[in-house]
């Protein structure tokens, strides 16, 4: 029974934080005052993260906090360690430690502007990446990078952690056209 009350208090701390945090976005938002980056740390003793997972969005950022998840709309970024990844929407997920982020879309579906990711050694750029910050691996769609002399063209791609990358329909190549 001490042990129930114990973990009902943390989530309700855990709440109330969100809560704040929103309602402080929120009156900001709509005083067209800019909000600083923040971060935050959900359910930390279940999380295998070393770092805070920093973000920022240029129009607004909603949370489900029942989900523990973070969704961050239009010039989004996520900064976690040496990695950063830059797109028009993005959505963290806390409780599996991962980032879902896409380029912009037309009303037809279509990307019209693509994304960005860089892990400090190596940047791609994309249409849609799924990224586990625990593995580091990532499935990436549309994406193309440059790698010294080297040029990956990939309809798909898959990053592991060790920065070895599967591509299905692509391209390798040293040519620059």
């Amino acid at each position: 029974k001490q042990k129930y009350s114990q973990i009902l208090q943390a989530k309700q701390l855990t709440f109330r934080f969100f809560l704040l945090l929103m309602l402080i976005t929120g009156a900001a938002i709509a005083q067209n005052i800019p909000v600083a980056p923040d971060s935050v740390k959900v359910n930390a003793g279940n999380s295998k993260l070393k770092a805070q997972v920093a973000y920022t969005a240029n129009d607004s950022i909603r949370f489900d906090i029942a989900g523990q998840k973070a969704f961050l709309y239009d010039s989004a970024t996520v900064k976690y360690e040496t990695q950063t990844i830059n797109a028009h929407y993005i959505e963290i997920d806390f409780k599996n430690n991962s980032v879902l982020a896409e380029g912009k879309k037309d009303s037809t579906g279509k990307y019209i502007s693509k994304a960005s990711f860089n892990d400090g050694t190596q940047e791609y750029t994309y249409d849609r990446i799924d990224y586990n910050f625990d593995s580091q691996k990532a499935r990436i769609t549309n994406a193309s990078t440059i790698d010294g002399e080297s040029h990956l063209i990939a309809h798909e791609a898959l990053k592991e952690a060790d920065n070895t990358t599967f591509i299905r329909r692509g391209i390798y190549t040293t040519c620059e056209n």
